[in-house]
């Protein structure tokens, strides 16, 4: 990986801001490619990352509205500094993304992901070289047969209200986040935010988040809660 993100550095035109995160549970490198203007993450070892970020695009898939408050939450905590580009003890995106899909299987809207293990054919099942079985229901229309979606005609800025609504209310003291049944789950460990991996359910995707900067998640929902009020 040091190679690769040296090679990255010197070689590979328009790639700056190459940083090395090797003491992470899986290392990456990331850097920005200046052509396109995006940030990238490159893994060696992480096939189950490629079936997690396609179980994300099929959430879009099934919820229309789901792209767009991706992008209005990650820009939101992006200019609240709730996020931070170097990994450590502040929720990243990825763990907002999920914590939005828990928030739309609560309104009925997504289903819970058990539906789409329970529900695997023979042409969706994965495993990846390290055991970690990733294989799940692909097929919209055969999601949509088990899963009615509650029909409801908010707009994305209702649902984004009703996101922070829900989050600044939260008893994460108490409760974790399970993606599997689409409902808050008892913690079984004493990390601040607890999170449970879809693919692999024994980790907590959350497990570095700090108290503090979960406060200051909450606390910075209620801020924008109360302007958005008052505006």
């Amino acid at each position: 990986m040091e190679t690769v993100a040296d090679i990255i550095q010197l070689f590979v035109p328009g790639c700056a801001h190459v940083q090395r995160i090797l003491q992470a549970r899986v290392p990456i490198l990331r850097f920005r490619n200046e052509f396109t203007d995006l940030q990238c993450d490159l893994s060696m070892t992480n096939s189950s990352g490629v079936h997690m970020s396609e179980l994300i695009y099929i959430m879009g898939q099934l919820e229309p509205r789901f792209p767009t408050l991706v992008f209005a939450i990650r820009s939101w905590a992006s200019a609240a500094k709730v996020t931070n580009p170097v990994p450590g003890r502040q929720p990243t995106n990825f763990m907002l993304v999920l914590l939005l899909i828990h928030f739309l299987q609560r309104r009925h809207l997504l289903p819970s992901l058990e539906i789409l293990f329970k529900n695997a054919g023979p042409n969706d099942q994965r495993v990846t070289a390290d055991g970690i079985d990733c294989s799940f229901l692909r097929d919209r229309n055969q999601i949509l047969s088990h899963f009615t979606p509650q029909t409801q005609g908010e707009s994305e800025a209702e649902l984004l209200f009703a996101f922070f609504e829900f989050y600044s209310k939260f008893d994460f003291n108490s409760n974790g986040v399970s993606l599997l049944t689409g409902s808050s789950c008892a913690k079984p460990d004493g990390s601040p935010l607890y999170i449970q991996n879809p693919l692999e359910r024994q980790l907590n995707v959350a497990r570095n988040v700090s108290l503090e900067e979960l406060t200051r998640f909450q606390t910075k929902a209620k801020e924008f809660l109360n302007l958005t009020r008052s505006s």
